[in-house]
């Protein structure tokens, strides 16, 4: 496979230890250092000289050859896990209290997103770069900006609006895999060194 692949995540606010395995984006834009990694992570850097990219969160690294995570994207567009929950609205009203997630979930509503139509953990996230996938990045960080900082709760929401440009794919394992018996991702606690 003689692809480019970027692997890459955002360390910003001094939240995670610092690392040099991978491309780290640490520039913070905005006043929220969970909101500046949320730009980071949505917008893939320079993303048109690469072919795919792997996103890690800070606190984890790879634990298989970035040639099998592209394998397992197949024809699909983003690889994903999904979440223990399957809406979210449950995820949003499990949250502590905020006028932003109730705005935002009642815009969903008022849109015909439906209850019970997924939930993705977007700890990892393999994306293939293409037009779909641009689109897709431009259109999840314009509702991160427009409402919360919490990203898995508008990334279903836009793969439901582009349902007919958009082929996401799950990850076999279950949520319950990303941080304890996970075989492709090693998970760290947190600002553990």
């Amino acid at each position: 496979m003689n692809n480019r692949i970027l692997i890459y995540t955002s360390i910003t606010g001094g939240y995670e230890q610092p690392r040099n395995d991978i491309r780290v984006e640490t520039k913070d834009l905005f006043r929220d250092p969970r909101r500046s990694a949320r730009q980071h992570k949505c917008l893939i850097p320079d993303f048109w000289e690469y072919d795919y990219s792997i996103w890690v969160d800070g606190n984890t690294s790879l634990e298989v050859t970035p040639g099998e995570l592209i394998a397992e994207l197949g024809d699909a567009d983003i690889l994903v896990y999904k979440h223990w929950r399957d809406c979210i609205y449950d995820e949003a009203y499990s949250l502590p209290k905020s006028k932003t997630i109730d705005d935002q979930m009642c815009r969903y509503k008022s849109f015909g997103y439906p209850e019970k139509n997924g939930l993705a953990a977007t700890t990892y996230l393999i994306r293939r770069h293409n037009f779909a996938v641009e689109m897709f990045n431009n259109m999840w960080w314009s509702e991160i900006c427009r409402g919360s900082e919490r990203d898995q709760l508008s990334f279903n929401y836009v793969a439901w609006r582009l349902k007919d440009s958009i082929k996401i794919k799950y990850f076999k394992e279950s949520h319950i895999d990303i941080h304890k018996n996970n075989t492709k991702f090693k998970y760290k606690k947190h600002n553990e060194i």
